[in-house]
């Protein structure tokens, strides 16, 4: 989901009047330790200090759009944040596992072309979170994904998506990420890839039918005690648009009514997927 601007409320100048003003106060108090951070203080207070605490950097080209790199600059200044910070947290996000980019669609439309002429942004991004992701991290996610991930589209996928800015007139999208079964995980890439079709898709028109009320979700089939004993989870990563991800938290309170059992966002995605791709033989045998 997209931040939410923030106050401008780091003064340089007190800043430092703060921590000088800390020095002191630890130079006051008896013992070692309070005078072995009141020396950390006084080293950083000096010229050039501050560069002490930077991690190294690499940097990094990002090429897109001459309209994207404008509306960029101007939500970093907007959200007081900077180019390097967000790139810095797109590659720990993906490191740590809680997020991968969208797939990237390349209009080739002529007309399109003339209006998408491209320009380059550049950042510096921390060394080791840049070294965890080299060439064979990349190839390992982008298997999982299905789709090329590079370190340009995980940085500037990531960028948009905090500062709320659509791309190619598209809604603003975020991943919905959530842990499944993995035989029904693979078991839907599956279906999905022989009908040429996206998961994202496939959830998203099931999910504006279930606002619609063209759709009607079932009860979920409480599987038999320990019939799922062995299976493993995998995670399983969509796309969806804020506004139909924002309905989507906001109506299944009112489906677990319904339904009279207890729905979240996930088990709600899971029939959708169950109705529209099916799921293995024997797999929603009913409990006794």
């Amino acid at each position: 989901m997209a931040r939410s601007a923030r106050a401008r409320n780091a003064d340089p100048a007190e800043l430092r009047a703060l921590l000088a003003e800390g020095s002191a106060y630890l130079k006051s108090q008896p013992g070692e330790d309070p005078q072995k951070y009141a020396a950390a203080i006084d080293l950083v207070l000096e010229p050039g200090g501050p560069d002490m605490l930077k991690e190294p950097r690499s940097p990094l080209a990002l090429t897109m759009t001459k309209d994207l790199r404008a509306k960029l600059e101007q939500a970093f200044e907007d959200f007081d944040t900077t180019k390097d910070a967000l790139a810095d947290e797109a590659l720990l996000a993906v490191l740590n596992g809680d997020w991968l980019p969208p797939e990237t669609v390349r209009t080739r439309s002529r007309d399109a072309e003339k209006t998408r002429s491209r320009t380059v942004l550049n950042v510096s991004v921390d060394e080791d979170l840049r070294g965890r992701l080299g060439k064979e991290r990349l190839a390992e996610l982008s298997r999982e994904a299905g789709y090329p991930v590079s370190l340009s589209s995980i940085i500037i996928s990531w960028m948009t998506e905090e500062m709320g800015i659509s791309r190619d007139g598209k809604p603003a999208e975020s991943a919905f990420q959530m842990q499944q079964y993995k035989t029904l995980r693979d078991h839907w890439q599956a279906v999905a890839a022989e009908r040429g079709v996206k998961l994202d898709d496939v959830v998203s028109q099931g999910l504006r039918e279930l606002r619609a009320g063209t759709q009607v979700l079932p009860r979920p089939v409480v599987a038999p005690r320990g019939a799922r004993a062995g299976e493993r989870f995998a995670k399983l990563t969509l796309r969806l648009d804020d506004e139909l991800r924002e309905w989507l938290v906001q109506a299944t309170p009112g489906l677990s009514e319904q339904l009279d059992y207890g729905m979240d966002p996930g088990k709600v995605v899971t029939e959708i997927l169950k109705l529209r791709l099916g799921t293995p033989e024997g797999w929603d045998s009913p409990a006794k």
